[in-house]
């Protein structure tokens, strides 16, 4: 028997086990759940015809691994920067809106949110003081400074009438963003002290006030008025009471002819 006829009888065998081989890589591997990036185990044996029997929802927790991601604020020094660092992107980036914005009223706005921001950082820095605390850079600030910048430069150079509402975008995802970083990584590090626990808490507060106030200038900008924000009248017109009816119209008296008097 030569060669050719050895591997003539032998593919079948070989064919079979490949087969019998991928049938049971099939039935052992658990298959990726499309969307959830966690793996399960098919429980109709992939028989179309049969009912899928799906695990409860609680069941499929557990075979995902719990990693938990390290986190980049671990101190108050290094809480602290972040915070300063936010406030003086938030000048900043205010500043530049108020020299190059398109039209007096989101100049104004960006006026207004220099302010409230100085306030801020003026309390903070009191009572950093105070606490004899140093702040420390981390990662986290310098990428804040990156993308401070990058913003700045494409205002720079986008046409005058998307200024207002590219601004205004940015200060949403700016605030958005910071609301994330004190809930996951700044006040947890500063449950140990009550000022710096009531001081994160005023400074929620604020952020979210601030967030309101350019979610109302980007709706306004949205709605296509002027200033980004909506209009008010200066002299608001004062409710009318209702009128009363009015009868017909008394009739006139004849008036007698006049004289002439004698010499």
């Amino acid at each position: 028997m030569n060669r050719f006829h050895l591997v003539l009888l032998l593919s079948p065998a070989v064919l079979g086990a490949f087969a019998i081989a991928a049938s049971c890589s099939t039935a052992d591997e658990d298959p990726l759940k499309p969307g959830t990036g966690r793996y399960y185990q098919p429980k109709d044996g992939g028989d179309p015809d049969r009912e899928a029997v799906l695990p409860e929802a609680g069941d499929l927790d557990v075979l995902r691994p719990a990693i938990e991601m390290p986190k980049e604020i671990t101190t108050t020094a290094q809480a602290v920067q972040v915070l300063l660092t936010s406030y003086d992107l938030e000048v900043k980036e205010a500043d530049f809106a108020k020299t190059h914005g398109n039209g007096p009223p989101i100049k104004a706005y960006a006026g207004d949110l220099i302010q409230d921001v100085k306030g801020s950082r003026g309390r903070l820095r009191g009572l950093i003081a105070a606490k004899d605390i140093t702040p420390t850079r981390t990662g986290m600030t310098d990428r804040m400074k990156f993308e401070s910048q990058a913003s700045i430069s494409h205002l720079s150079n986008i046409f005058p009438a998307m200024f207002n509402s590219v601004f205004a975008n940015r200060r949403i995802d700016v605030a958005n963003n910071m609301l994330r970083v004190i809930d996951s990584q700044i006040a947890p590090v500063m449950e140990e002290d009550d000022d710096l626990k009531k001081e994160i808490t005023t400074v929620r507060a604020e952020i979210e006030r601030r967030l309101d106030r350019a979610e109302t200038v980007r709706s306004g900008q949205a709605a296509g008025t002027a200033d980004g924000m909506f209009p008010t009248p200066e002299d608001p017109i004062p409710p009318q009471g209702p009128q009363q009816p009015q009868g017909p119209p008394a009739p006139q008296q004849p008036q007698e002819p006049a004289t002439d008097a004698g010499p």
